[in-house]
């Protein structure tokens, strides 16, 4: 049996981040007891990784998209390719020479492509580095698009003082987080 590196889904069958598993019209006992069946026109095309991926994802609005290290990708010149679907279904290739990206003033790709490199080039989809910025209701990520540019250290302080600053204990946790990513990325840019 052979895998295709590329999968289709719909809404409703792969991902449940920021909407409804099943069709909003539907009531879940409806669903349930099977008088309504989740039905959705929405697709999601999803890039499975391979032995050479550093990152595998996208976002909730459709952006999706992996990234490789190029054959020509070296320890001191690193270059990634991203290879997906930006977000109204247009298919992209998009070389990534990580030497030239500012995390000041980048795209998601780009900042994810950074992300993958600083994880030692391990897939970063799970657990990354900046995990935290992009996930959950606190992402605003996902409904970024291919080609938008965003200040991201200036994201990670921003979220770190607001939850340092808390009185909340779990807000005061996840300012720890912040925090060790901001450490993290300090060590390779100015903030």
């Amino acid at each position: 049996m052979q895998i295709s590196n590329q999968a289709v889904y719909s809404r409703n069958q792969a991902f449940s981040m920021g909407s409804s598993a099943y069709s909003r019209a539907a009531l879940f006992s409806d669903v349930m007891s099977g008088l309504t069946s989740p039905q959705s026109s929405d697709t999601y095309e999803v890039f499975l990784p391979n032995e050479n991926t550093a990152y595998s994802g996208g976002q909730a609005n459709g952006l999706s998209y992996k990234i490789d290290y190029a054959e020509n990708s070296t320890p001191e010149s690193p270059i990634m390719i991203a290879t997906g679907v930006d977000e109204n279904g247009t298919p992209f290739e998009q070389e990534l020479v990580l030497k030239e990206i500012d995390p000041k003033n980048a795209t998601i790709v780009e900042f994810r492509a950074l992300e993958a490199h600083l994880n030692g080039g391990k897939m970063a989809s799970v657990g990354g580095p900046t995990s935290l910025l992009m996930a959950g209701n606190h992402g605003e990520n996902q409904q970024t698009g291919l080609s938008e540019k965003q200040n991201f250290l200036e994201r990670l302080v921003d979220k770190y003082n607001f939850y340092s600053n808390s009185p909340y204990w779990n807000h005061q946790l996840a300012g720890f987080e912040y925090k060790n990513q901001i450490d993290l990325w300090s060590k390779y840019f100015e903030f």
